[in-house]
This record gives C-alpha cells, structure tokens and sequence, in this order.
C-alpha cells in the first residue's frame, strides 16, 4: 500500500513516515501544496495525510485541484463543525483534529485500508480477476497467471483509465527495493496480452500503461 502525507510541520511529518513506514507502508511525503500536487499528478496512492494548513495551496485547494483522490484524512488544527463540513463536502473519508494521537490516527489508517481491500471482484471485458481467491476468469475459462503477472494486473485494474506509472508498477509489484532492468515491466505486460487477448493496454511512452476501458 502507498500513502502520501501533506504536512509542512517536518517533526510531524518524519513521524508520521517512522510510524507508517515501520508497518509497512510505502510512504512519499510533500511539505507544500505545490510538492502535494505533483506527487498527485505523476503517481497512484491507496490513502492520503492531507494537513489543511499548507504553503502555496492548503488542503482545501488540493482536493479541489485533484480528480482521482486516493483515501483522504485530513489533519487540521481547525475544529468548528462547517470546517468539518467543507472537508467532507470536498470527499475526505475522515477528519482528524490536532493534537491527535498517532496511535489513533494509525488505527484510522488501517481500518481504511482494510476497507479498501474489501473489492475482491473486478471485471473488464470478459475478464473477472477476484483478489481474495487470486483466480483470473477469462471467457469463462480460469487463466493461471503468475505471481507477478497477477500482481499487474490487480494494479492496473485497480486504477482502470489512469495512468500507472512503471515504478509504481515496480514499487508495487517488485517491491520498492528493486534495482534492476525496468524493462521487465514491458516484457510481463506482454505476457499478459498474449494470455488475456482482449486486455486493451495503452502504453504512455516513458511514463507506464493505462488499463482503458473500449
């Protein structure tokens, strides 16, 4: 799972990345609005630390800046109910006031995710991939895919219509640790075309792939 914490405080911030990061979590952080809306445009986050208070756009403005928000829980020192209010109305999922806990707000973060993997079914053309069971369906007729073939493909159905950068699909797939030839990527998604035929995957030349729908 990949998280990204918005906050310009860094004693909060570098403990938020300690705490998350020692649970596993994959963890990009940005101290400004400016730095928060680059991360957002150039890669995919499962959940979001969003503080409202932040150099060149608040949290406010970034929610309303972005498109396809990740799980957002905004932090903010701000406590009257219509700020509460407005957060909600602009898609946060929660809304936690400081000071908070950070043992809370990690329990927070986790139900989160643990809800977000309750998808265990998608579909796309003739195609049904449950994550639970880790079978592929295609044509009625169950695909073996490999580890790593399968691991693509949830990602990249996960985030149908958006593009997936190769270190995400790296990161995510190969682990954040991995130092080798990223051309891998393109050779496991064309094993996946010859296995998944009506896969319509467009490649975005040095960026990664889209998984789109026809």
């Amino acid at each position: 799972m990949k998280i990204l914490i918005v906050e310009d405080d860094d004693k909060i911030r570098k403990i938020l990345k300690y705490d998350l990061s020692k649970e596993g979590y994959e963890v990009d952080e940005a101290s400004d609005g400016q730095q928060a809306i680059t991360l957002l445009k150039n890669y995919t986050y499962d959940l979001m630390l969003l503080d409202w208070m932040l150099p060149y756009y608040s949290g406010i403005e970034i929610l309303k800046m972005i498109d396809k928000k990740p799980i957002t829980i905004m932090l903010s020192a701000k406590s009257e109910e219509y700020d509460m209010i407005e957060a909600f109305e602009l898609g946060v999922d929660d809304y936690i006031t400081k000071p908070f806990s950070p043992r809370v707000l990690m329990l927070k973060v986790k139900a989160h995710l643990k809800n977000l993997n309750k998808q265990e079914v998608y579909t796309f053309n003739e195609i049904v991939l449950n994550s639970k069971s880790r079978e592929v369906v295609y044509h009625d007729n169950k695909i073996i895919l490999t580890n790593k073939e399968f691991g693509l493909l949830l990602l990249l159905l996960r985030n149908k219509n958006t593009i997936v950068t190769r270190d995400d699909l790296l990161n995510d797939v190969w682990g954040y640790r991995y130092d080798g030839d990223t051309r891998v990527v393109d050779v496991y998604i064309s094993k996946l075309r010859q296995k998944l035929p009506t896969l319509s995957f467009e490649k975005v030349y040095g960026v990664g792939y889209i998984l789109k729908d026809e």
